[in-house]
């Protein structure tokens, strides 16, 4: 977690910017300038990404783990759309599949 981020989640649980600034040595205006900024495009991927595993996942009854969501999202994107966020590695798939908390739960005995 960075620096800034720990500041804004610490300001919607204690409102309190400046004594998390001065304790992290980080000034109020670079947190503001910071928070201004709009997501890096490696974040508008991952979110896109997650958008595309969120339905696999639930359409699976939520028994698919990373590396299946990977080879769904990879089948129904074409690679020749990788630049453009299409096919996407193990460890980008795997960390988003935590992140969106879609993680696997065990099938029931048949």
């Amino acid at each position: 977690m960075s620096r800034y981020r720990f500041i804004a989640a610490e300001k919607v649980t204690a409102q309190a910017v400046l004594p998390a600034c001065a304790l992290l040595g980080v000034s109020r205006s670079a947190y503001y300038q910071w928070r201004s900024q709009p997501p890096s495009h490696g974040r508008r991927q991952d979110v896109e990404l997650g958008e595309r595993i969120a339905p696999i996942h639930r359409e699976s009854r939520e028994t698919y783990g990373y590396r299946a969501c990977k080879a769904s999202c990879n089948e129904t994107v074409p690679s020749s759309s990788i630049a453009h966020g299409g096919a996407s590695n193990p460890y980008r798939t795997a960390s988003e599949v935590l992140r969106i908390g879609t993680a696997p739960t065990l099938c029931p005995a048949r």
